[in-house]
């Protein structure tokens, strides 16, 4: 069930997602702004007023296009399916993809520390492998 979870509907313990835009940089405010008009199409007013309070974009590295947003747990699934909906923000074409789901912005920093590592690994072995 979407909005199911172990700890009930009273649950104010906070979920975090972090993911990355491949296409463009993207501003706190325009991205919080499109995921809540996508919650609200998507999921109508309950939605809406569900999240509205709790969803906030806590980190956004415009180098990386990397983001971080924290919710209420009992409602993240609801943010990460609207967020797969959304492809335009600003008139300007996004594809954004969830890479880690974590408990704490500690967490999640953890994931992209690791994650940005990886990639820059994989891109000096193929610059290596070229010059070779």
């Amino acid at each position: 069930n979407l909005f199911s979870n172990d700890m009930g509907i009273n649950d104010f313990h906070h979920q975090e997602l972090i993911f990355e835009d491949d296409t463009h940089r993207v501003g706190k405010s325009d991205l919080e702004r499109e995921i809540i008009a996508s919650i609200e199409q998507n999921f109508g007013s309950f939605g809406q007023a569900s999240l509205k309070n709790t969803l906030s974009v806590k980190h956004a590295n415009e180098e990386t296009n990397t983001y971080i947003i924290r919710s209420n747990r009992t409602y993240f699934r609801m943010i990460w399916a609207s967020m797969t909906f959304i492809t335009k923000i600003l008139d300007a074409p996004v594809v954004l993809r969830v890479m880690h789901v974590g408990a704490t912005i500690k967490n999640c920093m953890r994931f992209a520390v690791g994650h940005h590592r990886e990639q820059l690994r994989s891109e000096f072995a193929m610059l290596q492998s070229n010059v070779l």
